[in-house]
């Protein structure tokens, strides 16, 4: 996965942090995956896909909210050295 970020050019954090979310992410994928795919009635296949739509939705909404909202707020708070601009550039190329 690192290499990935290297050819992405995507920062050390971004990659450490996909890697965090994928690990975070990969059991609850895989219940979801065989809900849907192993499940035998269709009150377990409708539980598979609102695990698969619901969960992920809500927690990128929250996340995204608070992620911009503090990219925000600390961007007015910060001193505007270049390295802080580039540093700043960098972290919001990242979440974009």
């Amino acid at each position: 996965m690192e290499w990935v970020g290297r050819r992405l050019a995507v920062g050390q954090q971004a990659t450490a942090s996909i890697l965090a979310a994928v690990g975070t992410a990969l059991p609850e994928s895989i219940i979801t995956f065989v809900a849907v795919v192993f499940g035998a009635a269709p009150e377990q296949k409708n539980l598979g896909v609102g695990a698969a739509l619901g969960g992920p939705l809500v927690l990128s909404t929250i996340a995204y909210a608070v992620v911009g909202a503090t990219l925000f707020w600390s961007h007015q708070k910060l001193p505007h050295t270049p390295a802080i601009e580039q540093e700043f550039r960098r972290l919001s190329r990242d979440q974009a």
